[in-house]
C-alpha cells in the first residue's frame, strides 16, 4: 500500500502552523458546509467540525484510505457526526451540485499539483461554492528553509493569487501562520 500513497500522505501542516490564527482568519461559523481537500488525517476537518457544530457539515476528501480511517475513527470519539470522509481524487469531479458549498480550504497541497491539475481543482472549487463562498488556501513560503518540499517546488504568494483570481475569484485576506506557511483567502465573485 506504500506506493500507492499520495504524494504528502501521512503528514499534515497543523503542527507546523499557528493554528489558532488558522482558524481565526478562515473562521468557520455554525451551518456551514465546509470543503476539505486533501485532508489526509483530517486534522483540520476536525477542528472545522467543532466549529460548523452540528447542523455544519464537513466534506473532507482524500485518496489516502487509512487517513480518511483515521480520521473515520477520530470523528467518532469525538461524537462529529458532521463530518464525511470521502475517497475521492480532487483533481478530478468533485461529488457535489453546483454551488452547493460555502467554504473550501486547501492546506499546502497545491505546489503538488500539475498546472492542468490546479486549473482543474480551481474550476470544481469554483463549480461548488456559492456565490460568496469562501477558498482558504495554506502553502509553504518560498523560502529556502525548514520542513516542506524543495523550495523550487513552493509557490510564491502572488502566484497563488493570480492562479486562483483567474478562476473567478476575489482575494479577501492573508495571513502568516507560522515561520515556514501563509494562507490567503479569497471569495467567490457573483
Amino acid at each position: 500500500m506504500e506506493n500507492n500513497k499520495p504524494i504528502a500522505a501521512g503528514k499534515s501542516s497543523i503542527e507546523l502552523v499557528e493554528s489558532d490564527k488558522v482558524f481565526d482568519a478562515i473562521a468557520p461559523r455554525p451551518g456551514q458546509k465546509f470543503l476539505d481537500l486533501a485532508c489526509g488525517f483530517g486534522k483540520y476537518s476536525l477542528e472545522i467540525a467543532e466549529r460548523v457544530g452540528p447542523d455544519g457539515e464537513v466534506y473532507a476528501l482524500d485518496l489516502w484510505p487509512e487517513g480518511l480511517e483515521y480520521l473515520r475513527e477520530q470523528a467518532a470519539v469525538r461524537g462529529l457526526e458532521q463530518i464525511e470522509a470521502m475517497r475521492v481524487d480532487m483533481t478530478g469531479e468533485l461529488p457535489f451540485p453546483d454551488r452547493s458549498l460555502n467554504a473550501c480550504l486547501i492546506a499546502t497541497t497545491l505546489h503538488d499539483l500539475s498546472k492542468d491539475q490546479q486549473r482543474s481543482v480551481l474550476n470544481e472549487v469554483a463549480r461548488t461554492l456559492q456565490d460568496g463562498g469562501e477558498l482558504n488556501i495554506i502553502e509553504f513560503k518560498k523560502i529556502d528553509v525548514g520542513p516542506g518540499p524543495p523550495v523550487e517546488v513552493r509557490m510564491e504568494e502572488e502566484e497563488v493569487d493570480a492562479l486562483v483570481t483567474s478562476h473567478g475569484f476575489e482575494k479577501i485576506g492573508r495571513a502568516d501562520v507560522g515561520d515556514y506557511h501563509y494562507l490567503t483567502r479569497y471569495r467567490k465573485r457573483a
